[in-house]
């Protein structure tokens, strides 16, 4: 699939790979998990249905791992000891983008974890050391950048335009030449009172 393949209303850039095929975060995959380290787990239970649960101690191991502190999560925990495959979302609202991993889980006793993986944890999460049971380690096999279908090409970059009073530009596909944006008018009765005059 092309890298600017858009695909119902998104844009998937895969991740880069290396010499042997392994997958790779890229440094803007790392800079997005760093920043929104509350990722949706996505497991599978033991009626066949999805379910979604929200981590936020996630931090990164390496280029190819990502793992989360477990505290409290006894329905994630019961469906990946059966079904290890998960795909997690780490979601920036503001710019409407996302990385998206799939891969395998291994939850590992924190008595059983090793120093790396401790120092890591401890490293952006000191205070939540003596609260968590152990780590769910996610081996990925594969991660992607996603990009939404509103996006603006303001000043020759793919981000919202950012601007007081501007609105995105329309859904911009490769190689078509966006419009401009537009002004976001807002009625003159709620100008006033965004003032503070009292109508």
């Amino acid at each position: 699939m092309p890298v600017n393949a858009v695909l119902i209303g998104m844009t998937l850039h895969r991740s880069k790979q290396g010499s042997r095929g392994k997958t790779m975060l890229s440094p803007e995959m790392k800079q997005l998990i760093v920043s929104h380290t509350a990722g949706m787990v996505g497991t599978v239970d033991d009626a066949g249905k999805p379910a979604v649960s929200p981590k936020a101690t996630f931090f990164i191991v390496d280029d190819a791992t990502i793992a989360y502190g477990d505290i409290r999560s006894p329905g994630t925990r019961r469906n990946i000891a059966k079904r290890p495959a998960v795909e997690v979302n780490f979601i920036d609202v503001v710019y409407r983008k996302a990385v998206r991993v799939t891969g395998t889980v291994t939850f590992i006793a924190k008595s059983d974890a090793d120093v790396t993986l401790l120092e890591k944890f401890s490293a952006e999460w000191p205070n939540l050391v003596s609260v968590v049971s152990g780590f769910v380690k996610i081996k990925i096999h594969a991660a992607k950048m996603i990009f939404a279908g509103l996006r603006s090409r303001c000043n020759g970059r793919r981000t919202p335009c950012g601007k007081p009073g501007q609105i995105e530009c329309a859904l911009v596909r490769p190689q078509t030449r966006s419009r401009p944006c537009k002004r976001l008018r807002t009625p003159k009765t709620q100008r006033l009172r965004l003032r503070g005059i009292q109508l």
